[in-house]
């Protein structure tokens, strides 16, 4: 079912909690850069 599929998709071993800041957008993109 979506409840099972999101459940192990959001699994609290599986996030990370990250401070948002406004450097932020500008991390995400150099991640985004560096995985692709």
């Amino acid at each position: 079912s979506l409840r099972d599929l999101l459940a192990t998709w959001f699994t609290t071993g599986l996030l990370q909690v990250e401070r948002v800041t406004w450097q932020s957008p500008c991390e995400i993109g150099k991640i985004f850069l560096s995985e692709n």
